[in-house]
């Protein structure tokens, strides 16, 4: 079974790495109590100065083993069946984003850059990933420039809007085609559509990307670089109520606990009687 790359965990977990704890790879569970680990950070409100922790989360997705109660509903089980597959990577800060990139992409990977600008960030894809794609629809002539500087024999730059579909399916298909390797298309997405995207935009390209008729068959990590996404992760977790424990006696259990009950029963009589005697 495939294991997870950054913690050799089994698939179907989905983690954010703050910025300086990313690099020693520490990962915790994020408690109803809201505790958190990471540098402070200085965050400005109006005229005030507010200090904030950025934190690491682990939540739990579907896998065979461990399913949270909300997940079985029926109207959301095909949902969850489909994204169980892959992991989404938050990063707040391109250094992060980068650092994401050198961690988790593997040399068999088939790589797109989503927001590409001159191509820094897809040339260490390129680096690493068998066969990577940068894109982006803003042609100005720097980027250009840094573009022709950052391509290569594996590392190519093409003129495509984020949202063109079909032309970007061609792509993926095209691209496994060519290197003829274990992925049916891009396995690696990274997306920066500007750092300060809307959630509207970022979470709709999200969803698009996920569907099994795009690159829901073929995906096995999404990072995203995204300063309101990293934020939202910062304050976010899931809730459930807790269930009471019920206990359940099998047969087997019954027929031990018989002779156990009969015993107590006759030492009750028999300490009562005693008692009663005593008495008189």
């Amino acid at each position: 079974m495939r294991k997870c790359g950054c913690c050799g965990k089994k698939p179907g977990k989905h983690f954010y790495y703050s910025n300086s704890n990313f690099n020693r790879g520490k990962q915790h569970k994020e408690t109803a109590q809201g505790n958190s680990t990471g540098k402070q950070h200085k965050e400005t409100q109006g005229n005030s100065t507010v200090k904030t922790k950025t934190k690491i989360f682990q939540l739990d997705f579907m896998t065979t083993t461990n399913v949270r109660t909300t997940h079985r509903r029926s109207n959301h089980l095909n949902y969850y069946k489909q994204r169980a597959a892959h992991e989404i990577i938050i990063t707040e800060h391109v250094k992060d984003y980068r650092a994401a990139v050198e961690k988790l992409v593997r040399s068999d990977d088939l790589a797109l850059e989503v927001g590409c600008a001159g191509g820094e960030t897809t040339r260490c894809l390129g680096k690493i990933a068998r066969l990577t794609y940068g894109i982006d629809k803003t042609v100005v002539q720097k980027n250009l420039n840094e573009q022709n500087k950052n391509s290569g024999p594996n590392t190519r730059f093409l003129p495509l809007d984020c949202n063109d579909i079909g032309s970007l399916i061609k792509l993926s298909k095209s691209a496994a085609e060519e290197v003829n390797g274990p992925h049916e298309g891009f396995s690696v997405i990274l997306i920066d559509i500007s750092g300060s995207a809307s959630f509207k935009a970022l979470l709709t390209l999200l969803e698009r990307y996920e569907d099994k008729a795009v690159f829901g068959k073929s995906i096995r990590l999404i990072i995203i670089k995204s300063f309101r996404f990293a934020n939202l992760m910062d304050r976010s977790r899931i809730f459930e109520p807790q269930k009471q424990p019920q206990l359940v006696v099998t047969k087997n259990q019954n027929k031990r606990m018989l002779p156990l009950l009969i015993a107590a029963f006759g030492f009750g009589a028999l300490l009562g009687g005693v008692l009663i005697g005593g008495r008189r």
